[in-house]
């Protein structure tokens, strides 16, 4: 999924809900 909204050319806005912090800030790095 990751790599599929990298490649959009358009601008992202995202939220990640969740209460794993250090899981969060990682998908956030991949993003």
């Amino acid at each position: 999924m990751l790599s599929v909204v990298n490649g959009i050319e358009y601008g992202l806005t995202a939220m990640i809900v969740t209460d794993n912090l250090k899981l969060a800030m990682e998908t956030a790095e991949r993003v």
